[in-house]
């Protein structure tokens, strides 16, 4: 489940005590942490859960450290940008006049006006911009290591500009202008609301399982400390005269029956 910050999601209604009973996860802040060289060491999520409309625990969960309430477990499982859903900041230059400087903001997919009679529009957008070997334009990954935006640009009626801008290499664009242009067209920032994949597991059988479990334990504390063994006896009586035949047998820690065994004799000699 994608979710984004601070917004409530009702993930489920359950049947407790003949009420129905429903949850609502929300996520109060989500946290990428880095390592020196760029690299994502981990990502945090901060979650609510509020029943009945009231907040019964709040914390902060991350990868094999998941939140628990009420015999539901949600984990930290992954995170993402929203692209459908993103703000492209760009700036139009002049060459012929380094000091003009119009900044813009673009939607994909959205025509958007700028001085000069000029009209720019978004067509496509990649995260992460390459080109493989056969010569399509892909996106390696979903993480906006280098997002590169194809752009449309009119004057007018005339098409001025065609191409790909990026964003961290302002100075180079894949163009495919009919002729030179005055303008220079720069991909400033991409801004895209973050989501956090949080997973949701509930065993209903649980409880069972922990009640196995003590059970094999109990069980192999009375095969190790209280090993099974059994004794015999027959008693035989000759005129007048009694005999009393004993034996025994010990799968494990046979010395403590030997020891049993010669207690239990003493004991019957000992008897009048």
């Amino acid at each position: 489940m994608a979710l984004p910050p601070s917004a409530p999601i009702l993930i489920f209604a359950s049947r407790k005590s003949y009420l129905y009973l429903r949850l609502i996860l929300r996520l109060d802040k989500f946290l990428i942490e880095y390592y020196p060289n760029g690299s994502i060491k981990d990502w945090k999520s901060t979650l609510t859960i509020i029943e009945n409309q009231k907040e019964k625990i709040t914390k902060t969960i991350e990868v094999n450290h998941p939140l628990s309430y009420q015999g539901f477990r949600f984990y930290q499982s992954s995170y993402g940008w929203d692209w459908k859903n993103l703000q492209l900041q760009s700036e139009i230059k002049k060459r012929s006049n380094p000091q003009y400087s119009h900044p813009l903001t673009l939607v994909p997919g959205q025509p958007q006006n700028a001085p000069d009679n000029l009209t720019l529009v978004v067509t496509h957008f990649v995260p992460d911009f390459i080109i493989t070997q056969s010569g399509q334009i892909t996106t390696r990954s979903l993480e906006p290591h280098n997002p590169a935006a194809f752009i449309q640009v009119k004057q007018g009626h005339k098409n001025l500009y065609t191409g790909w801008i990026f964003a961290r290499f302002a100075d180079f664009s894949l163009s495919q202008a009919a002729e030179p242009s005055d303008y220079h067209f720069l991909l400033k920032d991409v801004q895209a609301e973050m989501y956090s994949g949080i997973q949701i597991a509930k065993d209903p059988g649980t409880n069972f399982i922990w009640a196995g479990c003590i059970f094999l334990g109990l069980g192999l504390f009375l095969a190790f400390y209280w090993p099974p063994r059994e004794i015999w006896g027959l008693i035989e009586n000759h005129n007048g005269v009694v005999n009393i035949h004993l034996g025994g047998v010990a799968s494990k820690n046979k010395e403590t029956l030997i020891q049993e065994f010669t207690r239990l004799i003493r004991e019957i000699r000992g008897f009048k």
